[in-house]
Formats: C-alpha cells, structure tokens, sequence
C-alpha cells in the first residue's frame, strides 16, 4: 500500500511545472538525475543535469535540504545559459 504524506504535498503546487521542465531538458537530449540520499544529513537531495559530450558544457548540479528547492535552483540554472 502507497503512505501518503499529507505535509510533503507541497511538492504539487509547483511540481507539475518544474517536472514539465525536466521532460523538455530530457527531450532536448540531456539527462536528468534526482538523488535521495538519506545517509546525509544535511542536503539529502542533489539533482544534476548533464549533458552530451559533444556539447562541452559542465554539469549542472545542486544539493539542497529541500527536493522543492534542488528542483527549482537547477532549472532556474539551466534556463540561464
């Protein structure tokens, strides 16, 4: 049985969005990595984006305490360039 977190729906405001972001980044060739890490205790999420080696662009990567803002900081990032 699926646990529903009713405090981490947050995650739905603005995460259809920021998921549509990351398809597009996806469709343009990239990758897109989501990592949980629970061994740490402070920045337990990372989300990076790399690229094609043919396009000599370094990886985008954030570290955050909050999925919400790992997601928002990497696609804002990768919208700058």
């Amino acid at each position: 049985m699926k646990k529903v977190y009713p405090n981490r729906m947050v995650v739905c405001i603005d995460g259809n969005k920021r998921i549509a972001y990351l398809e597009k980044i996806k469709d343009d060739g990239n990758v897109v990595v989501i990592k949980f890490d629970g061994e740490r205790l402070d920045t337990q999420y990372t989300v990076f984006i790399s690229f094609p080696v043919g396009l000599n662009r370094p990886m985008i990567r954030v570290d955050k305490s909050s999925l919400i803002e790992a997601l928002r900081d990497v696609v804002k990032e990768y919208l700058s360039v």
